[in-house]
């Protein structure tokens, strides 16, 4: 499914685990609880794309375009989010497990920033014992 043309697609609660879907043009497809564990998105446009309660864990979003994507209770447990555009995103605030998403060089604005800050400074990072 690599570079598919799935704009507008209803994929909801389809099962996609390991898919590749890199390149793939996702804007504005229903993803809503769709199970997509361990799916390489690399570089997918998923602009506006509904993604509420869908299973992401372990999915490579690398440089994928989530703007104004809904990701009402999505499930991002270890999503590499590494130079994704995360900018508008709505409900980025009920994300399940975002804390452990991986952000390097991810694209936000400032209020994306603050949320996603408040949900890692919940992380816990040590279980330090004597």
């Amino acid at each position: 499914l690599e570079r598919a043309n799935l704009s507008e697609a209803d994929l909801s609660k389809t099962y996609l685990r390991e898919a590749i879907l890199n390149w793939a043009d996702l804007s504005k497809a229903n993803l809503h609880d769709a199970y997509l564990p361990l799916t390489s998105l690399y570089c997918a446009n998923l602009t506006e794309a509904n993604l509420t309660e869908a299973n992401l864990q372990g999915s490579d979003l690398c440089i994928a375009n989530l703007r104004k994507a809904n990701l009402d209770g999505a499930y991002f447990d270890r999503v590499n989010l590494m130079e994704a555009d995360l900018r508008g995103v709505l409900n980025l605030d009920k994300v399940i497990e975002i804390d452990k998403a991986i952000f390097e060089n991810t694209i936000v604005t400032d209020k994306e920033r603050e949320i996603i800050e408040r949900m890692l400074a919940r992380r816990k990072l040590f279980d330090v014992r004597s």
